[in-house]
Protein backbone atom coordinates (compact mmCIF):
# COMPACT_ATOMS: atom_id res chain seq x y z
CA UNK A 1 0.00 0.00 0.00
CA UNK A 2 1.28 3.24 -1.15
CA UNK A 3 1.18 5.98 1.46
CA UNK A 4 0.83 9.66 0.41
CA UNK A 5 0.91 12.24 3.48
CA UNK A 6 -0.68 15.35 2.50
CA UNK A 7 -0.56 18.55 4.71
CA UNK A 8 -4.45 20.08 5.55
CA UNK A 9 -3.63 23.64 3.96
CA UNK A 10 -6.87 24.77 2.26
CA UNK A 11 -8.89 25.42 5.18
CA UNK A 12 -12.09 25.49 3.33
CA UNK A 13 -11.66 21.91 2.52
CA UNK A 14 -14.46 19.90 4.12
CA UNK A 15 -13.33 16.91 6.98
CA UNK A 16 -16.06 13.64 7.61
CA UNK A 17 -15.67 11.68 10.66
CA UNK A 18 -18.78 8.97 10.36
CA UNK A 19 -21.78 11.31 10.53
CA UNK A 20 -19.57 14.56 11.74
CA UNK A 21 -18.21 17.32 8.66
CA UNK A 22 -15.70 20.44 9.75
CA UNK A 23 -14.14 22.49 7.56
CA UNK A 24 -10.61 22.45 7.82
CA UNK A 25 -10.11 25.73 9.49
CA UNK A 26 -12.88 24.61 12.06
CA UNK A 27 -11.56 21.36 12.74
CA UNK A 28 -7.72 22.71 13.24
CA UNK A 29 -9.24 25.16 15.76
CA UNK A 30 -11.31 22.92 17.78
CA UNK A 31 -8.06 20.41 18.15
CA UNK A 32 -5.65 23.33 19.12
CA UNK A 33 -8.01 24.74 21.37
CA UNK A 34 -8.77 20.98 22.88
CA UNK A 35 -5.41 20.68 23.29
CA UNK A 36 -4.89 23.86 25.03
CA UNK A 37 -7.79 23.31 27.49
CA UNK A 38 -6.32 19.94 28.67
CA UNK A 39 -2.70 21.37 28.51
CA UNK A 40 -3.46 24.04 31.04
CA UNK A 41 -6.44 22.64 33.37
CA UNK A 42 -5.19 22.47 36.69
CA UNK A 43 -4.18 19.33 38.62
CA UNK A 44 -7.12 18.16 40.91
CA UNK A 45 -3.61 17.22 43.65
CA UNK A 46 -2.16 20.23 43.25
CA UNK A 47 -4.50 23.58 42.53
CA UNK A 48 -1.70 25.87 42.17
CA UNK A 49 0.27 23.19 39.31
CA UNK A 50 -1.04 22.27 35.48
CA UNK A 51 -0.05 19.73 32.84
CA UNK A 52 2.14 22.79 31.52
CA UNK A 53 3.33 24.14 34.73
CA UNK A 54 4.98 20.64 35.26
CA UNK A 55 6.32 20.15 31.89
CA UNK A 56 7.93 23.40 31.91
CA UNK A 57 11.45 21.39 32.88
CA UNK A 58 12.77 18.50 33.81
CA UNK A 59 14.53 17.53 36.39
CA UNK A 60 17.44 14.79 37.41
CA UNK A 61 18.86 15.33 41.03
CA UNK A 62 19.40 18.95 40.68
CA UNK A 63 19.96 19.41 37.28
CA UNK A 64 17.57 21.16 35.39
CA UNK A 65 16.48 20.64 31.83
CA UNK A 66 13.89 23.24 30.48
CA UNK A 67 11.31 22.33 27.84
CA UNK A 68 11.21 24.44 24.77
CA UNK A 69 8.40 22.64 23.08
CA UNK A 70 5.25 19.88 23.92
CA UNK A 71 3.71 17.81 20.82
CA UNK A 72 0.91 15.65 21.18
CA UNK A 73 0.47 13.22 17.99
CA UNK A 74 -2.38 11.21 17.44
CA UNK A 75 -1.68 6.98 16.62
CA UNK A 76 0.46 6.50 13.72
CA UNK A 77 -2.12 4.49 12.15
CA UNK A 78 -4.47 7.32 11.65
CA UNK A 79 -7.96 8.20 12.07
CA UNK A 80 -10.10 7.04 9.18
CA UNK A 81 -11.88 10.35 7.01
CA UNK A 82 -12.74 11.52 3.70
CA UNK A 83 -11.94 14.84 2.33
CA UNK A 84 -14.07 16.87 0.04
CA UNK A 85 -11.36 19.30 -1.60
CA UNK A 86 -13.00 22.41 -3.12
CA UNK A 87 -12.64 21.95 -6.75
CA UNK A 88 -13.15 18.02 -6.68
CA UNK A 89 -16.13 16.15 -7.72
CA UNK A 90 -16.49 14.15 -5.08
CA UNK A 91 -15.02 12.59 -1.64
CA UNK A 92 -11.53 11.16 -0.98
CA UNK A 93 -11.37 8.20 1.63
CA UNK A 94 -8.23 8.21 3.79
CA UNK A 95 -6.76 8.61 7.26
CA UNK A 96 -5.64 12.08 9.24
CA UNK A 97 -2.84 12.09 11.43
CA UNK A 98 -3.34 15.00 13.72
CA UNK A 99 0.00 16.95 15.38
CA UNK A 100 -0.39 19.65 18.12
CA UNK A 101 2.83 21.80 19.65
CA UNK A 102 3.04 24.45 22.31
CA UNK A 103 5.58 26.36 22.02
CA UNK A 104 7.79 28.77 24.80
CA UNK A 105 10.61 30.70 24.21
CA UNK A 106 13.22 30.72 27.16
CA UNK A 107 15.10 33.92 27.27
CA UNK A 108 18.60 33.48 28.00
Amino acid sequence: MNKICQILDCNTDVLLFNKDTYIVSKFKELITENFRRKFYTELKENSNSSVSIIFKKLCINEVEFPVENITWQSSSQGIKCSILRVGSTGWQGGTINIKVSTYSFIKL
